[in-house]
């Protein structure tokens, strides 16, 4: 009987200690998932930073080429207007100046 009192102590304490082990490592697990969750977290907002800023650059970059290309275009209907007005009001300036002096 005695025996059996002692098997039974024994195996309550076997089942004690497997039931803190288990808790432990249930702790340990949740812990490391926690820090995982928390560097995915922490990768993901780099990452989307990375792209974000290089986004911001890919447009700055196509707003100012289309700027460029739209300010040539510009100096060039400029430089084309100036060019045709020289020889319009050029003639029309000597017209004025014989009437005016004859």
């Amino acid at each position: 009987m005695n025996e059996i009192i002692a098997s039974i102590l024994d195996a309550e304490q076997k089942a004690e200690e497997i039931v803190a082990k288990a808790a432990s490592d249930c702790r340990r697990i949740s812990l490391e998932g926690a820090e995982r969750a928390a560097k995915v977290k922490e990768d993901a907002i780099a990452l989307l930073a990375a792209e974000r800023e290089q986004s911001e650059k890919d447009a700055e970059r196509r707003a100012q080429a289309a700027y460029d290309s739209l300010a040539a275009e510009g100096g060039a209907a400029a430089q084309a207007l100036k060019s045709r007005s020289r020889t319009r009001v050029d003639p029309a300036a000597d017209a004025v100046l014989r009437r005016l002096f004859g």
